[in-house]
């Protein structure tokens, strides 16, 4: 079963909140209480949560978006759902041999592009400066399809 997430009741005097970050990717598995995304209005900021353990199926916001009461925020295929169509659906027949690994082509190639074409390119993590070793995602700029420039930001990362 397909639920969807929406804007809840924003209370008195807010009619408009903005995403302020988002928490989960498309295809991650949720629990309850799992927070989805944040919104955040000019009085507060409130965390909405899934509401159904399952996996994210579609992200509908984007961390700037501005929402109302009521608009569609993700769709998440419960459990519950997914145990179901696994125990109807016939199982596959073991492949004889396993699919070859492909490896990925140089970003040379990868990012060759043709006029008027979009061109896929791999985003590397930023040498983060002297003694630190990792960083953690604050939030996601872009959402998947989202079309991007050479200087726009796609992420933003926090350290210590």
């Amino acid at each position: 079963m397909r639920i969807e997430i929406k804007v809840p009741d924003l209370g008195d005097g807010i009619d408009q909140v903005e995403v302020a970050a988002i928490e989960v990717a498309v295809g991650e598995t949720v629990d309850n209480d799992a927070i989805l995304v944040t919104l955040e209005s000019d009085k507060a900021a409130m965390d909405i949560p899934a509401d159904a353990v399952g996996s994210v199926v579609e992200l509908l916001v984007k961390v700037g978006d501005k929402l109302v009461k009521g608009d569609l925020i993700a769709v998440i295929e419960s459990a519950e759902s997914v145990q179901l169509s696994a125990a109807s659906a016939p199982s596959a027949p073991e492949p004889e041999q396993p699919a070859p690994v492909q490896t990925p082509a140089p970003a040379a190639e990868v990012a060759t592009s043709v006029a008027g074409a979009s061109s896929i390119q791999p985003l590397l993590c930023p040498a983060l400066g002297d003694g630190i070793d990792g960083a953690e995602v604050a939030a996601l700029e872009v959402s998947v399809g989202d079309m991007v420039g050479e200087d726009d930001a796609v992420i933003t990362l926090e350290t210590d």
